[in-house]
């Protein structure tokens, strides 16, 4: 059961890695909505060695 009132935390497991930097958090209406974009991998570039 949700509380209306006072203070409350949950912890939620994403399937994915999130960009931290990049989230965003709303409470409007007695709805909290948030947005966790997915991190941007950064692959491996190949360079030449002289």
């Amino acid at each position: 059961r949700e509380r209306s009132f006072g203070k409350a935390s949950r912890a939620i497991r994403l399937p994915e890695a999130v960009d931290a930097n990049a989230a965003q958090a709303k409470h409007v209406d007695g709805v909290l909505q948030l947005t966790l974009p997915k991190l941007v991998k950064v692959s491996a570039k190949q360079i030449t060695i002289q």
